[in-house]
């Protein structure tokens, strides 16, 4: 559970923004209860409600975080209700927050333990019903970090609303997959993994072809490439491919192999 230099590391995803104080109150849970932690701000300007984007951006950056490394993502229409609070061992890694959906891309080729934590793990009374980012999840990894073993939080359960990301599937001699993510700068990251030939074909869009980077198209021009995360992406030069196209989170992409 440590970071760089022995100190422990707890990096944060939220849809939260910076104009209120919620991020910093998080920060605080963790510093009072691990005053060594070092809180990564891996972003807090995922779209509200957005859990598909986040489940992009947690598969994206854990790997990247050394062995150890927590995770607490809390992008959660559902606050309040019934849905599970979870904590997740997996890749030699944790997770914490919502039975949602925002481990679905992590989980997908990984095998994963699930314990489900409530109130009685971190305090000896229910904190706020509208910000369980604060008061349950921020406070179960100040736990991890502080020197607690994953076993001594929660009880052992099974995702009841994370189901595996699904996967590109094969079709007409090409692959159909769907968009994951959009940047700020408008580029529309697929789950196409890097390595594939051919055209895309987007909403209305037929025949993007394939560019090296984006200063090899002109301004303005529309192509995809290999992105750096690992996956397909359709942008433009000096332009936000997603809004040319009216792109949404889950529309189809499908890329028609080149016959040689």
């Amino acid at each position: 559970m440590t970071g760089a230099g022995g100190a422990p590391c707890v990096a944060l995803i939220t849809d939260f923004g910076l104009v209120d104080g919620y991020v910093c109150e998080m920060h605080a849970v963790l510093y009072a209860m691990c005053p060594t932690v070092r809180v990564l701000d891996i972003t807090h300007g995922i779209p509200a409600g957005d859990v598909k984007s986040a489940a992009y951006i947690l598969q994206r950056t854990s790997r990247r975080l050394p062995a150890g490394a927590i995770f607490v993502a809390v992008v959660d229409p559902g606050v309040g209700t019934d849905r599970q609070a979870v904590l997740l061992d997996c890749m030699d890694r944790y997770f914490i927050g919502p039975d949602n959906g925002l481990f679905s891309r992590v989980i997908m080729d990984e095998e994963y333990s699930a314990r489900i934590i409530d109130w009685s793990d971190v305090g000896s009374k229910p904190g706020s019903a509208v910000f369980q980012g604060r008061d349950l999840f921020a406070p179960a990894a100040g736990k991890l970090a502080g020197g607690y073993d994953s076993s001594e939080i929660g009880r052992p359960g099974e995702l009841l609303d994370t189901p595996p990301a699904g996967k590109p599937y094969r079709k007409d001699g090409g692959w159909v997959g769907e968009v994951v993510y959009i940047d700020r700068f408008g580029n529309v990251v697929t789950d196409l993994p890097n390595g594939l030939s051919g055209r895309i074909s987007l909403r209305n869009r037929h025949g993007i072809a394939v560019a090296r980077n984006y200063a090899d198209q002109p301004q303005g021009g529309l192509f995809w490439l290999e992105g750096s995360g690992g996956y397909i992406e359709i942008s433009m030069n000096q332009s936000s491919a997603a809004d040319l196209l009216g792109v949404e989170i889950g529309d189809a992409v499908e890329i028609e192999e080149d016959r040689n």
